[in-house]
């Protein structure tokens, strides 16, 4: 009897493009801005999910407030949520 194991999937082979030998990772458009899987894991670390979520909710209380690194925060967190 064979015994089947559960499929896991990376989650950089699903947001990414494969074509040939070269792989390319597909950018994903937010508020207009133009970013990669990879750039925003880079920009937030390595964050748990519920991390993630408070603090888009955290950026997002008083936007008028933040600065542009804390935007390109929102977004990258937005990115990753979305991607997982």
């Amino acid at each position: 009897m064979r015994v089947r194991l559960p499929r896991i999937k990376s989650r950089l082979l699903k947001n990414s493009i494969n074509h040939g030998t070269l792989k390319f990772e597909r950018p994903y458009s937010l508020e207009g801005k133009k970013m990669t899987y990879s750039e925003a894991t880079k920009i937030i670390g390595n964050q748990p999910r519920w991390a993630l979520k408070n603090m888009i909710k955290a950026l997002s209380l008083h936007s008028w407030l933040n600065t542009d690194e804390d935007n390109e925060r929102l977004a990258a967190a937005k990115i990753v949520i979305n991607g997982r």
